[in-house]
């Protein structure tokens, strides 16, 4: 996703978006939370060094799922206006100019969805972050996810805020299910360490040495094991990190400030758990092949 860099040659003086949306996918642990933090500390930067008032340097929403297993937009407007801090969420309706009397003031989908396009559309967030966005997909009917990402195609293209949907390989099929939609999407995998490639095993092996230095290990050194970490956390570093803080949390419960060897073998994800995360990573890179074949029909497998 393009933020406008600070002092950047040629940016504009008011970073905007011209319906843009970004697909940010990958599995469990990979890093993309860690990717959003950044992507937050640089709209802030922006909104710092171009003076922005009155302008949201970001804006992060949570498409959670309710009791009832599928994603309502209604809940979605709400928890969006109240990242933004907007007063009377739950009033917000829209309303017959020759209606006399109202029979309630309580808040309706349309309303809601009325008001969060005002919202973006006067606040201007430089990014529209909107995490777990594969639930938005968790329908009963395509009819209704179809309408869904069209509200968001909506905000993208009339509050020209550049929207960063973060989820799990779900999110592939969202370019493809709705054409409209697909028009102004950019899709980005943010995939896991192959420990069969050359650059990536020196990666993991960097970021295994990174953690270890914070651990402080007694007499143990993670680095000569950095296969036994990949092959426990599929290549997630998120994952690893996790692992090493249990770890942590071993020793000092034992009232050590040093973790040793036993500390980080007993913190270990179950084999039954890691077979879950390689499976649903093997489906979601068969997904994306399928989908680089059918965009390019020369290129096998």
């Amino acid at each position: 996703m393009a933020l406008p860099w600070p002092g950047a040659a040629g940016a504009a003086a008011s970073p905007r978006s011209d319906g843009e949306i970004t697909l940010l996918y990958g599995p469990t642990g990979v890093g993309k939370t860690t990717l959003w933090e950044h992507v937050k500390q640089q709209a802030l930067l922006v909104h710092v060094r171009r003076d922005l008032p009155g302008r949201l340097p970001y804006l992060y929403t949570l498409a959670d799922v309710p009791m009832a297993g599928t994603v309502q937009m209604k809940s979605f407007y709400v928890a969006t206006l109240a990242a933004a801090d907007e007063v009377l969420i739950q009033h917000k309706q829209l309303v017959r100019p020759l209606a006399a009397l109202q029979s309630s003031w309580q808040a309706t989908t349309a309303g809601l969805r009325h008001a969060t396009l005002n919202m973006l559309k006067h606040r201007q967030p430089i990014v529209f972050c909107i995490d777990e966005a594969h639930h938005l997909g968790i329908h009963s009917t395509e009819k209704q996810r179809e309408k869904n990402l069209d509200a968001i195609k909506t905000f993208a293209d009339e509050a020209t805020a550049p929207i960063l949907m973060i989820g799990s390989y779900e999110l592939i099929e969202f370019a493809s299910v709705s054409g409209r939609l697909g028009r102004r999407v950019r899709e980005v995998h943010l995939s896991r360490y192959d420990i069969d490639g050359a650059q990536d095993q020196r990666d993991f092996r960097s970021v295994v040495h990174f953690f270890s230095k914070r651990l402080s290990c007694e007499k143990y050194d993670p680095n000569a094991d950095r296969r036994y970490f990949h092959d426990r956390t599929v290549g997630c570093v998120g994952l690893l990190k996790q692992w090493f803080e249990r770890a942590l949390y071993r020793a000092l419960a034992d009232g050590r400030l040093a973790v040793r060897e036993r500390d980080i073998r007993e913190a270990e994800p179950s084999r039954a758990v890691v077979n879950q995360w390689s499976a649903e990573i093997n489906d979601g890179e068969a997904r994306l092949r399928v989908l680089a074949t059918a965009k390019h029909p020369t290129l096998k497998g």
